[in-house]
């Protein structure tokens, strides 16, 4: 699934289901990406809905994209 939408001739949106998915502010200008809450032990709720979605543990999904 490509996570941006064509809008006007080279424009690209982020599409609104994944608008914000992936990177969260954590302070000091430092931004955290999925696999960086990964690797520190996090379960987040987006590895929560892909374990639900893919009937797979939560914690394994964690693993994978830890790993990358």
């Amino acid at each position: 699934m490509n996570p941006t939408t064509m809008t006007h001739e080279g424009d690209v949106t982020p599409h609104a289901k994944n608008a914000g998915v992936g990177v969260k502010a954590v302070g000091h200008g430092e931004a955290a990406t999925q696999p960086g809450f990964a690797r520190a032990g996090a379960v987040t709720e987006a590895m929560k809905r892909v374990a639900q979605r893919e009937g797979l543990d939560a914690e394994l999904v964690r693993s994978e994209v830890a790993q990358g």
